[in-house]
């Protein structure tokens, strides 16, 4: 890992030009109506999918972006509220979330890593890693009441005008910071991917590390002896 000082961050978000993106840090959290929000904002943030949580993604960037970069930035996570019109009067566009929706709910089992075959599984297949699409129910107990079918597969959400919207945004000297699982994105959207120039193809396999002590006075590794 990489040690920033403080002002680090700062100075390499108020320099930014057409271009800035942290790829190696995820019901609409806005308190305003997107279309009613200040245009004295900084930045617009679209934040927050099934396995990113908004509240723990705003609280996050409310620290290290607005208190200590002087930002002003509008939350939402409702992926329809990005258009060229709301970026219009933002100086940077922040993305942290995945490229799916479930239009249908959340009721498929959760994903799961195999590191024997070295790939994310699903029981029963999840369409998207190699599974057949349809619909699934919960997992149901003897004498449970019937239980409705719906399908619950997962969505690309960025449609063809967000991704044109993105890259114009771009193109034109916005800046565009991007976090985590954002890549994703690219899987399914040809201008978002020509933009940040990635796409997510899927975890690595599981592996043994070492992680060697550089400073065993630092309040987090105070106390460990020995390198893990």
């Amino acid at each position: 890992m990489i040690k920033m000082k403080k002002n680090s961050r700062r100075s390499v978000i108020r320099s930014m030009g057409s271009f800035g993106a942290a790829a190696v840090l995820g019901t609409c959290l806005s308190t305003r109506n997107a279309k009613a929000v200040s245009r004295k904002a900084t930045a617009f943030a679209l934040i927050g999918d099934r396995w990113h949580n908004s509240d723990f993604i705003r609280t996050a960037l409310t620290k290290t972006l607005i208190e200590e970069t002087d930002l002003t930035i509008d939350f939402t996570n409702e992926v329809e509220h990005l258009s060229a019109d709301i970026l219009e009067d933002y100086q940077m566009l922040i993305i942290y979330r995945d490229g799916m929706i479930f239009p249908g709910g959340y009721d498929i089992p959760f994903s799961i890593y195999d590191p024997e075959k070295t790939e994310i599984t699903c029981d029963p297949p999840w369409p998207g890693f190699g599974g057949n699409p349809g619909m699934w129910m919960s997992p149901r107990k003897a004498g449970d009441p019937p239980f409705p079918r719906f399908d619950s597969s997962p969505q690309a959400w960025m449609t063809e005008a967000q991704g044109k919207a993105v890259k114009e945004f771009v193109r034109n000297g916005g800046g565009l910071y991007i976090y985590h699982n954002s890549t994703h994105i690219s899987c399914t959207n040809k201008d978002y991917r020509d933009v940040i120039g990635a796409v997510y193809t899927g975890h690595p396999p599981l592996r043994p590390y070492k992680v060697h002590i550089v400073d065993r006075e630092h309040p987090i590794t105070s106390g460990v002896k020995v390198d893990i």
